[in-house]
């Protein structure tokens, strides 16, 4: 079926930056094609642009997981760039086998965009090079993206690394931590995993306990409820294998390196 845009339905705003990204001159988000009436209803088709001095950041999102494309336009003085489905001249698509998501921000010449679902309560990310197109890096990253001016040649990002550490703490602890050091650097502070399950465990129970209710936004899970739930619970999250959080720093360069960051490791069972 032919998508007509909607003209009509044109939003013109100013942006305010997210974590500590570059803000957008202007954001436009035009609507390609409005929501339809059928049951269930089929969502709105959206273009969303961004311009920056340069560059524009296009996404089409059509309400599915992920967007549609993701692209980045290159911007000509004296020449308007159209926020729409058609391509524009020199328009770079983001390859949905290199990524598929959402736009997050732009930092100087680097684009940055969000994964379309979390893993292990962290959001992959990835980074390309604005002038060329191409992937320089990606990760998955537990809150913020930052950008601490180090003065180094090449921009640096500084979050917090989430990896699966591939074994279990609770079940071999030595063994265990000695892989995950191995993998991930040996300067690693060894992190308190039990407390963590076992507040997953209990973080469990609670959920099925509310579930159970009437009101499951309101009822608050009973004693009872979340002691009768709890030893299943404690024993499905037990198997699952230690996530292991820690700061970490990384140059921006053609060949990206992660350093950690002396900082408490954190640890919790993966999804």
């Amino acid at each position: 079926m032919r998508i007509r845009p909607c003209l009509c339905l044109l939003v013109l705003t100013a942006v305010a930056s997210a974590d500590s990204f570059d803000k957008p001159l202007r954001k436009q988000t035009v609507v390609l094609s409005p929501a339809s009436k059928s049951i269930p209803p089929d969502p709105a088709v959206k273009a969303s642009c961004f311009f920056y001095a340069d560059f524009m950041v296009k996404q089409i999102d059509a309400g599915e997981v992920g967007s549609e494309s993701l692209s980045i336009v290159p911007l000509k003085k004296g020449v308007p760039a159209a926020c729409s489905r058609k391509r524009s001249a020199g328009e770079i698509v983001i390859d949905p086998k290199d990524w598929s998501g959402y736009f997050k921000g732009v930092k100087d010449r680097m684009v940055f965009f969000s994964g379309d679902d979390g893993v292990n309560r962290g959001m992959g990310f990835a980074v390309f090079d604005s002038t060329t197109g191409k992937k320089i890096f990606d990760d998955v990253a537990f809150g913020p993206l930052e950008f601490p001016d180090l003065h180094h040649p090449h921009l640096t990002l500084r979050y917090t690394r989430v990896a699966d550490g591939g074994c279990n703490m609770l079940k071999d602890q030595v063994v265990c931590w000695s892989k995950i050091k191995s993998n991930l650097g040996s300067d690693l502070a060894e992190p308190d995993c039990k407390k963590a399950y076992e507040k997953s465990a209990r973080e469990l129970a609670e959920g099925r306990c509310q579930a159970e209710g009437k009101n499951k936004d309101l009822v608050k899970a009973s004693a009872a409820c979340v002691a009768k739930e709890l030893p299943l619970a404690t024993q499905q999250t037990s198997e699952a294998s230690s996530v292991i959080a820690y700061l970490v720093e990384v140059d921006l360069s053609p060949q990206p390196a992660i350093r950690p960051v002396a900082r408490p490791t954190q640890c919790w069972p993966s999804d």
